[in-house]
């Protein structure tokens, strides 16, 4: 069981029930409005070759694999998405900030998730895409990590996805293009 502090991380129907209360939506259009975002997270979401290549290597050595994810989707929706993808073994753990409450920014995800999984600091090595939450925190907490932000949007893929209200989403579906593309 992980340690439970105060909240750090919301959820998708939290997020929903804030529309449904605060904009006053009605609620079958938010649980649709919330369907359609998962539906376009899961049309869109591609595995990283690179980080299929370090995880092949890791099961190669039988390095046990654990997930862990800030996300406020919901903890299901990222297994299936794993399993989708082929990458979700049996005997594979996930840790999603929105199931816990708790982030890895904040390092409660990872301090919960060596408490719950029995091991040291120096037993886990971490990779992610955010300098922050996937590698100063992890160091500051004596993990090993590694930063692989080939998923990241690059300088002018930003520049792009900035311009999206002036270009009625055209430039962000040509930097969704060219992130897809890399």
């Amino acid at each position: 069981q992980l340690l439970k502090p105060p909240v750090e991380e919301v959820t998708l129907d939290e997020i929903y029930r804030h529309l449904t209360r605060d904009m006053v939506i009605p609620e079958t259009t938010a649980n649709s409005l919330a369907a359609l975002e998962l539906e376009t997270e899961a049309r869109f979401i591609q595995p990283v070759l690179t980080g299929l290549r370090m995880l092949e290597r890791a099961r190669e050595s039988n390095t046990r694999v654990i997930y862990i994810s800030d996300t406020y989707l919901p903890a299901s929706f990222v297994r299936n998405q794993l399993e989708a993808h082929g990458i979700w073994r049996e005997g594979d753990r996930l840790y999603a900030s929105s199931e816990y409450g708790l982030t890895k920014r904040g390092g409660t995800l990872f301090r919960s998730v060596l408490q719950a999984e029995q091991i040291q600091p120096s037993q886990l090595t971490h990779i992610g895409n955010d300098i922050h939450a996937d590698v100063k925190t992890p160091r500051r907490h004596k993990i090993a990590a590694t930063l692989l932000p080939d998923a990241n949007a690059t300088r002018y893929e930003m520049i792009l996805q900035d311009d999206a209200q002036g270009t009625a989403g055209l430039s962000a579906s040509l930097a969704a293009a060219s992130r897809a593309a890399r």
